[in-house]
């Protein structure tokens, strides 16, 4: 006979061993298809890579949900994909996204939160939307300042770059 404090042990490393199960099968379940998109992407066919992972993403949105955390590989993938197409700019939708989970995910001070801002900030910048620009970028350095110091001085520099380019709009008006 067991113990109910033995019975409670076992049931909550049934749990836990079921729930570590069902998150390696959800990996498992997308590995084949982000094998094939990064096939695509090695060999330069960037728009069908994208195509590829726009459509994974599309599928893991309504498996899983907008928020799941397994979705931030595969966001990388569409915007790696659409960028190196040329397509920087129609990323910030999915940049947004990635913001949002590797935040939640990562915790907000994470480098990879940073690195997600000074794209977002470099999406800005290409659009033209320096005042979104330097606020991402910013936001960037704050947390580079924390816990990514080799990148403070690029973010910086990314900074001023922002600022005189809102100088000399405003000198040109």
């Amino acid at each position: 006979m067991y113990s109910k404090q033995r019975l409670s042990f076992i049931s909550a490393s049934l749990i836990v061993f079921l729930s570590t199960s069902v998150a390696l099968a959800q990996a498992q379940k997308y590995s084949s298809a982000v094998h094939r998109i990064r096939q695509e992407y090695q060999t330069k066919h960037f728009d069908k890579a994208n195509e590829m992972a726009q459509r994974l993403l599309k599928r893991q949105e309504a498996s899983e949900g907008k928020d799941s955390p397994y979705l931030i590989e595969t966001l990388n993938l569409v915007i790696a994909s659409a960028c190196a197409g040329k397509k920087c700019a129609d990323t910030t939708p999915w940049l947004q996204q990635l913001l949002e989970l590797r935040a939640k995910v990562l915790g907000p001070d994470h480098p990879h939160v940073a690195v997600t801002l000074a794209m977002l900030g470099e999406n800005a910048e290409m659009k033209g939307e320096l005042a979104k620009a330097k606020q991402y970028y910013k936001q960037a350095l704050a947390i580079r300042i924390k816990v990514e110091p080799a990148l403070v001085e690029p973010t910086r520099k990314n900074l001023v770059r922002i600022e005189n380019k809102m100088r000399s709009k405003v000198t040109k008006m």
